[in-house]
């Protein structure tokens, strides 16, 4: 009975972490397109690099990359992706 108990702890425990190990929602990325859009306010000290979503996407975004290597799709029309941008720009530009 405990084996059995035990077994079945750890067939759970396996289907909750592997399930978890990609967020699903807004603003997740699948391949090289994004989901959705999230509405997340990343600190310009913390972007490490902007691209825009790929052409043949469904959904239109600008994908951040931060020092962290973590991945945000943000709504292109958003004004603090617009912001983003200009800021980023400039920065690069001076480079």
């Amino acid at each position: 009975m405990k084996i059995q108990l035990s077994l079945c702890l750890l067939a759970l425990l396996c289907s909750l972490w592997s399930s978890s190990a990609a967020p699903v929602g807004p603003g997740v990325i699948s391949g090289a397109c994004c989901q959705g859009n999230s509405n997340t306010t990343i600190p310009r000290g913390k972007v490490k690099e902007l691209q825009n979503s790929p052409i043949h996407c469904k959904v239109k975004s600008v994908i951040i990359t931060t020092e962290s290597n973590k991945k945000f799709c943000l709504d292109p029309a958003w004004t603090w992706t617009q912001t983003l941008q200009r800021e980023f720009g400039k920065e690069k530009r001076l480079l």
